[in-house]
Formats: C-alpha cells, sequence, structure tokens
C-alpha cells in the first residue's frame, strides 16, 4: 500500500516578487499568483487528492481554496506547516538583511543548520514539526493521497528529510512558487521516494 503527499509551496506575493522575508505576515496573493494556482488547479484534477492540509497564513489558504475547486477534496489548516518564524528579518529585503545582520547573513547562506540568530526559528524545529504533520498523514487510516500547501522552508526540510539528506544542504533544494515534489510512501515500512514534478 501507498501513501502519497503533495508538498506544494504557495502561490506568488507581492513579498516574493520583491525578494522580500514575509515571514508570518497576513500577505495575500497577487494577481499573478491566483493566475497560476488556478494553472496548477487544472493540472492536479486528477491526481486523486482526497486531502489538502494547508498552512494558517492567508497566502497557504489561498493557494489551497484555489486549488480545491478543482480537487474537491476535504480540506483543513495544520499549523505546523506554518511558515519558518522568521523574526527580526521579517519584512527585510535579502539586501537589508545582509546588511543589517552580516555576521547572521553569512552563516545562514554557508552553514543553515546551526544557524541561531536570536528570534528566528531553527531549521531543526521547522523540521521536526513539519515531519509530525507528515508522519500523523500516513499512519491514519483515513486517506491515501494528500496535498500539504505550505512554504519554501517547510517544502525545504520535509524533502531532504524524506531523502535522508542532511539540513546543510537546505539551499540545493529549488521551491519556486507552486513547485511540486511528490513524496511516495511504501507502507508499513514507511520507505520514501521523492520526485519533484514543477
Amino acid at each position: 500500500m501507498n501513501k502519497i503527499v503533495y508538498f506544494v509551496r504557495h502561490g506568488l506575493i507581492r513579498s516574493n516578487e520583491k525578494d522580500v522575508y514575509a515571514g508570518r505576515s497576513a500577505e495575500q496573493l497577487s494577481k499573478t499568483g491566483k493566475e497560476r494556482a488556478e494553472q496548477l488547479g487544472r493540472e492536479m484534477r486528477d491526481w486523486g487528492i482526497e486531502l489538502i492540509q494547508t498552512s494558517p497564513l492567508k497566502r497557504t489558504v489561498q493557494t489551497a481554496r484555489i486549488l480545491n475547486k478543482y480537487c474537491q477534496a476535504e480540506m483543513m489548516a495544520d499549523a505546523d506547516l506554518i511558515e519558518i518564524e522568521l523574526g527580526p528579518w521579517t519584512g527585510l529585503s535579502k539586501d537589508e538583511v545582509r546588511r543589517r545582520y552580516p555576521h547572521y547573513y553569512r552563516h545562514w547562506i554557508e552553514h543553515p543548520e546551526t544557524f541561531d540568530q536570536p528570534g528566528v526559528e531553527p531549521l531543526e524545529n521547522v523540521r521536526s514539526r513539519v515531519v509530525r504533520s507528515v508522519e500523523r498523514f500516513i499512519t491514519a487510516d483515513r486517506h491515501s493521497v494528500a496535498a500539504f500547501i505550505t512554504h519554501s522552508v517547510a517544502v525545504r526540510v520535509a524533502v531532504l528529510y524524506f531523502d535522508g539528506k542532511p539540513l546543510h544542504l537546505y539551499h540545493q533544494i529549488e521551491v519556486p512558487n507552486l513547485s511540486v515534489y511528490r513524496l511516495t510512501f511504501a507502507l508499513p515500512e514507511a520507505s520514501c521516494e521523492v520526485a519533484r514534478l514543477k
């Protein structure tokens, strides 16, 4: 028996266009973000998705609702899929972070697995809660195919963990808006095959 989780990053927001760290802000999808989510929804129509779990932030919930017009699945919010807490980085561009926090930014780029700026959630913590969410799904009896609508950080740590790779490879995982990674779990041993679809 297999269980499948499609990890989907939310649609485009203005902060993404401007290379700004949105963090846990209440920003909504841009017009382009909505249009592209509609396109993805049409592609997902025949994927057999029975459950959509979404981060509780506005941009992920909006994305999930658009996709679900085509999937017609059960939908629920999952706090474990929320964006990383970015603290002082929230609302800043990457250039601004580099200027204000040069030491921490260099650490983030070179050694994300041990990044420890006060106020910013460690990657290990994000990984623990995202893995917990996946494990809840694969051990439950009700659904076999789910889409998790979440954020780039959550997608990266999930892909690395279930592909058996270390966190220091974090920046090598590409996660543009509305990218999709499929995680296929063979039960009962729960071995996982990871594939990037978009």
